[in-house]
């Protein structure tokens, strides 16, 4: 048996119709071939960002929940429970299927408009996957400022589970986090995440470069020696005699694997 230690890998979206007939292109990055689920995230489409009219029309879940987060335009959702509602920027809609549940979603108007959203969805465990169904939708979300290394300071909005302290009001059903961070050009951001779990980021918008828990870690690591930290202590029977750390190779730093 082969045990891996932390991995990254870049997941390539891919563009797929969706709607039935009156289709329209989303660009669908979960599941993917190498990658069918992210934890309890199974499913992730953008719609957009475009100018289209969709008309998404009744279709049935069963076994998972519908997390859809709009960036612009509204959507109206209609289901099988009697909920009828419009969703939009900075509102959350969230829709358990239990053992069943259709719902449409139809952008606003009858022309096309801006729209970009996405939609996610998360496995329900046993019981929960077959209970009754459930819509909620969460006008307003609590958040948090993480603290910037460089620029201004990284704004959170959590619209899933738990992230930093700071929990969602929508009904979880297994430990998760969805959060939404937005950055100024220049910001340089530490994300607190629970290394026992995955995760993945998907970039909205702009450029980002995104370094690994374990490169961060040991470059702070070498900046700590270099500057005689307290952090390493001192050995007995030296004074100020020490071995200077080495440079960091130019790589891609991997994690050690366990062959046997």
């Amino acid at each position: 048996m082969t045990l891996h230690g932390p991995r990254a890998a870049v997941l390539e979206a891919r563009e797929v119709p969706l709607g039935g007939v009156r289709a329209m292109n989303v660009l669908r990055v979960l599941p993917s071939k190498d990658v069918p689920a992210i934890g309890a995230w199974c499913f992730l489409d953008r719609f957009g960002p475009a100018e289209v009219r969709m008309r998404v029309e009744p279709h049935p879940h069963i076994g998972l929940q519908t997390v859809t987060w709009p960036f612009v335009g509204e959507i109206r959702h209609r289901d099988t429970i009697d909920s009828d509602v419009v969703l939009r920027r900075g509102q959350l809609n969230l829709m358990t299927a239990g053992n069943g549940i259709a719902h449409s979603e139809y952008s606003v108007g009858e022309e096309a408009g801006p729209l970009d959203a996405l939609q996610l969805w998360v496995v329900l465990p046993d019981g929960a996957a077959t209970g009754a169904p459930g819509f909620e939708q969460h006008r307003s979300l609590p958040g948090l400022a993480l603290p910037a290394e460089e620029g201004s300071d990284a704004d959170v909005t959590v619209v899933m589970g738990s992230y930093a302290g700071v929990d969602s009001p929508a009904t979880a059903y297994t430990p998760i986090v969805g959060a939404e961070i937005r950055l100024e050009p220049g910001t340089t951001v530490t994300l607190p995440l629970d290394p026992a779990w995955e995760h993945g980021l998907l970039l909205g918008s702009g450029d980002a470069r995104i370094a690994g828990s374990e490169l961060a870690e040991i470059a702070r690591a070498r900046e700590d020696w270099e500057a005689g930290s307290d952090r390493f202590g001192h050995v007995t029977g030296h004074g100020d005699e020490r071995i200077p750390a080495p440079p960091i190779p130019p790589v891609h730093l991997m994690p050690r694997r366990r062959r046997i």
